[in-house]
């Protein structure tokens, strides 16, 4: 069909469809604009709930950590003092709290844990003075 012809056709088409109202027009409208916000609002739901769970995840493995490295800690060296248990449960990096569970491993005293807590000073020396003190490796 030539050009002429096609556009003579597509031009009727046009005639024999009904005309849309500013109302239907309106309507049809916001159907697109609705789908295009519910799947942006989707997206942005499913994004921040990754994110949340990523997060959740990553607290939960380093509030893990800390339990077994309190454990560990008092396990090895006796009961810990609150200023001291409270220092460790402000560490929210992995890597300082994987650095503090090798220097457990390796420590001989508790303050060989070098962990700034006023308390531990005085701790350690009572502890020494004491028979059968647990800040000794076994």
């Amino acid at each position: 069909m030539p050009r002429t012809q096609a556009k003579q056709a597509s031009e009727n088409d046009n005639r024999s469809a009904p005309a849309l109202t500013l109302g239907q027009i309106i309507d049809k409208e916001f159907e697109k604009y609705h789908h295009l916000h519910s799947t942006i609002t989707q997206f942005l739901i499913e994004k921040t709930l990754e994110k949340g769970t990523q997060e959740g995840i990553r607290k939960g493995e380093i509030l893990g950590m800390r339990q077994i490295l309190l454990e560990s800690i008092t396990c090895r060296f006796g009961p810990l003092p609150h200023r001291l248990r409270r220092q460790i449960d402000q560490i929210s990096s992995q890597k300082e709290l994987l650095r503090l569970a090798r220097r457990v491993i390796k420590a001989k005293t508790l303050s060989g844990l070098r962990l700034r807590a006023p308390a531990l000073r005085s701790l350690h020396a009572s502890r020494q003075k004491g028979p059968g003190s647990s800040l000794h490796a076994t």
